[in-house]
């Protein structure tokens, strides 16, 4: 499958399209873990990797959003940014986690 959207960055392993998001791996010293919901250079949602893998695998940790204190799972699962949330998960699924970070 090829990515549905334009990427530009050289450092990026694309990981597969799922949920209308291209889902991608980015190997700079950053680390992220890119979902692009468009080819503008704005349309995307990121977020480093080895916070991801942390978060997930221990959800004990509560994130201040706002007023509220929420898991990262219930920001994951919720909110405006749903839908790329769970493409990185399920790419990571379909991937493993260790092909983030």
């Amino acid at each position: 499958m090829a990515p549905k959207f334009q990427h530009d960055c050289d450092s990026c392993e694309f990981l597969g399209q799922f949920f209308g998001h291209d889902v991608y791996a980015c190997k700079n010293p950053s680390r992220s873990v890119i979902a692009r919901y468009g080819s503008d250079g704005t349309e995307y949602t990121s977020f480093p990797a080895c916070e991801w893998k942390a978060q997930l695998l221990n959800d004990s940790n509560l994130w201040h959003i706002g007023d509220e204190r929420k898991t990262f799972k219930q920001i994951v699962f919720s909110g405006s940014e749903m839908e790329a949330w769970q493409a990185v998960v399920a790419a990571m699924a379909v991937r493993g986690l260790e092909t983030l970070v």
